[in-house]
């Protein structure tokens, strides 16, 4: 069984597996930031992304659970040059990766995070240009 012949549900979410964690990550290196800062209002800041990382938290253990009763396993990614990174992962014993521009990566956590704190990604987006 090759890639395409895959359910798109079950490479959706080895996927989600890890747009969730790399949220996690970022979160925590955020969070880890403005404890370092000078900010004023630092512990409102803190606290409330450390709320959002726990319901994060809560859907990535969701998505595990579905992944173990399904059969999906993700493994570490794997740097292949300053552009792409790849995740190999399995369904039910069929090998594939994913072979992902880093960019891209980055505008599904943006994209993820944005509607966890329940603003238009694309608001963001027309704001920075």
């Amino acid at each position: 069984m090759d890639k395409e012949m895959l359910p798109e549900e079950d490479k959706e979410l080895a996927f989600q597996s890890i747009i969730l964690n790399l949220l996690i990550t970022a979160l925590d290196r955020d969070i880890e930031s403005i404890n370092n800062s000078k900010l004023k209002l630092k512990k409102q800041h803190v606290h409330f992304m450390e709320k959002i990382r726990q319901r994060i938290q809560k859907d990535l253990t969701q998505v595990r659970k579905d992944m173990g009763r399904k059969g999906i396993k993700v493994f570490a990614m794997e740097n292949q040059n300053e552009d792409f990174v790849s995740y190999r992962y399995l369904i039910r014993g069929y090998e594939s990766r994913f072979n992902c521009f880093k960019p891209a990566l980055k505008m599904h956590t943006e994209k993820l995070l944005s509607t966890y704190y329940e603003i238009d990604y694309e608001d963001i987006r027309k704001s920075e240009k």
